[in-house]
């Protein structure tokens, strides 16, 4: 972010809550061009500079004008620096990871960037902004855009972000139906950033699905949403269904928020389109886990959640409200608990680690470099940070080195600063590799360069036949376990759970809303469900009930006496069919009966912020 810093009076007053928002050198140098230093955080003014100025000089000019006043720009390690001549303690700092783009004309150099526009960085929102030098001659001017692409741009996982494709899809029904408007405002910072963008507006029910079943892998190397949760589901489906799944899930997908629930992109704590877009451009990933749901013959696979009882009646029962937004889900929990329902059923489940819910408390929230998700064995991982919480170094604004040493995601591709020591090739080395496959490609029949077109090529045969519209069931293997009896599930280490039910939530992530944290103990890829469990109880009050589904919006609703927790591998939920009821896998409503749920660890890599 851009800022301003002056030791005389008002101005340092000024600059200081801008400062605040500059993060702490968040691990040790690793390579030269290591981000040490991000544009969000809550280190002091005085912390901010110390850093910046402890790293060394990578470019210099003393002989620059900005605004018509003359300064010097120097490039540190994870900042460009901007000292005006005329008052030494007047100084801009423009950190690395805001820094998108650039354009050179003649002795002049515009520096496109997403600046932080807020103090309070839980509530995160971004604009863009231009910074424009001129040199003394186009020399220097090349020097200085040279410099900027070599030491911030070239060295992001996928690349400078002018050399890239991108796809984004978007629903227009999604939400308050603002797709078209938030795809409007984030287009300007991908046009600062040259990157190349194909727009696909959805035409209806499954119409994403099929764009994940057909689209050319090949051709792009990110998938946008701007939407729901819903879409994002639909696509997945898609996706995961294509006999080539197991390269076409390494492609990174990424969430820009326009729905309700917008569960995921609140558990990754991505919710201003401005900042989604500006992780689109510097292309971070993590890995993102996928449960399969099956009943009988039929397959699913969710990104979110399994829900029975309140929570699926609330959710299914509100759609005819939706244009209230969010408010639509309060209406209907009020509804429901007026006229609470009872469920009967059996709820089947694989343990995977036993601990009480005061132990969970006890794991740290899931952020993108975080124990957890990146330890092999997630299940000892999380045993080891219960056993010794004082142990753990899993901070949400903080690197871990295990992650910074890791350097290629599931697609190949460099994923974060550092090279690995087994995989101990230069960048040079990855950059002809690269090229050498794109010019493969531009000589195979699929490979098409025009991304203006409405449809990719290899989909619009599609529009001429409904029966490649029937999408086969996802490819994901998973282990059958409606095939066994309970007798033979029990002896293999599950446990039952009988009786009256209020609901269930069994969960891969922990937001299912912005005001509905499901399992704050949930991570991104641990391979685990959160098994959540709202029992039926004859001195549950509705005004308790109330209680447990308003705090549930912070995630205290796991406090309480009526709700167990469980971190499972894999469930089987049998309902009675006494009452029947709402079953939902991502807020979409399946058949009632038998179901299962199988969680399938870090199955697709999602677009994150890297810090």
């Amino acid at each position: 972010m851009s800022i301003n810093s002056d030791s005389n009076n008002s101005s340092l007053r000024n600059s200081r809550n801008s400062l605040n928002n500059s993060l702490n050198n968040s691990l040790n140098n690793i390579t030269p061009t290591a981000s040490s230093i991000n544009s969000s955080g809550n280190f002091s003014p005085k912390e901010f500079v110390t850093n910046v100025e402890d790293e060394d000089v990578l470019y210099e000019n003393k002989q620059v004008e900005y605004k018509e006043r003359l300064v010097t720009l120097s490039i540190k390690q994870s900042t460009l620096i901007i000292r005006y001549h005329d008052n030494n303690n007047f100084t801009k700092y423009l950190v690395a990871d805001t820094i998108v783009g650039s354009d050179t004309t003649d002795k002049s150099v515009t520096i496109y960037s997403c600046i932080m526009n807020t103090i309070d960085i839980t509530k995160e929102s971004r604009r863009r902004k231009q910074f424009k030098f001129t040199f003394k001659n186009s020399s220097e001017a090349n020097r200085f855009s040279k410099n900027i692409d070599d030491l911030f741009l070239n060295i992001l996982p996928r690349g400078n972000p002018k050399t890239r494709k991108i796809r984004v899809i978007l629903n227009p029904k999604s939400g308050k139906k603002m797709s078209e408007s938030i795809f409007n405002e984030i287009n300007q910072l991908f046009s600062d950033s040259k990157i190349q963008v194909k727009k696909t507006v959805t035409k209806g029910p499954d119409h994403a699905k099929k764009i994940g079943f057909k689209f050319n892998a090949k051709k792009y190397d990110t998938i946008v949403f701007i939407s729901g949760d819903g879409l994002f589901h639909e696509f997945i489906n898609g996706l995961l269904s294509r006999t080539d799944y197991e390269e076409a899930k390494k492609i990174p997908l990424a969430l820009i928020p326009a729905g309700t629930g917008n569960g995921i992109a609140c558990s990754i704590g991505l919710q201003d389109p401005m900042s989604c877009a500006l992780a689109v451009i510097r292309g971070f990933t993590k890995p993102l886990d996928i449960s399969v749901i099956q009943q009988n013959e039929s397959k699913w696979c969710s990104i979110l959640s399994l829900t029975w009882g309140i929570v699926s009646d609330v959710d299914i029962e509100s759609e005819k409200w939706r244009r209230l937004g969010e408010l639509r889900l309060v209406l209907g929990a009020a509804i429901r608990i007026l006229n609470l329902r009872i469920y009967k059923g059996k709820i089947l489940y694989l343990p995977a680690i036993e601990i009480s819910k005061n132990e969970m408390a006890k794991i740290p929230k899931c952020s993108y470099s975080c124990e957890v998700c990146e330890s092999d064995d997630a299940i000892q991982t999380i045993s080891d940070i219960v056993s010794n919480p004082e142990n753990n170094l899993t901070n949400p604004l903080q690197y871990s080195r295990s992650s910074l040493r890791r350097s290629l995601n599931n697609s190949g591709t460099i994923t974060n600063i550092g090279l690995n020591n087994s995989t101990d090739r230069s960048l040079d080395e990855l950059s002809k590799e690269i090229e050498q496959k794109e010019e493969e490609l531009k000589k195979s029949n699929n490979y098409n360069d025009n991304i203006s077109e409405d449809q990719d090529d290899i989909e619009k045969p599609l529009m001429k036949s409904t029966e490649i519209y029937n999408v086969p069931t996802t490819k994901l293997p998973n282990q059958q376990f409606l095939k066994q009896s309970e007798q033979e599930l029990l002896a293999n280490g599950w446990k039952k759970l009988e009786g009256e039910f209020i609901g269930i939530v069994a969960s891969t992530v922990s937001h299912l809303a912005s005001d509905f944290i499901a399992s704050p103990s949930a991570h991104l890829s641990d391979g685990l469900i959160d098994l959540v469990v709202i029992k039926s109880d004859k001195n549950l009050s509705k005004a308790g009930l109330l209680s447990i589904l308003t705090e549930s919006s912070t995630g205290n609703h796991i406090k309480s006496d009526l709700i167990d927790q469980y971190k499972v591998h894999a469930m089987i939920l049998d309902p009675s069919t006494e009452r029947e009821g709402i079953i939902a896998v991502d807020g979409e409503k399946i058949t009632y009966g038998r179901t299962s749920m199988e969680c399938m660890r870090g199955c697709i890599n999602l677009i994150c912020r890297s810090y």
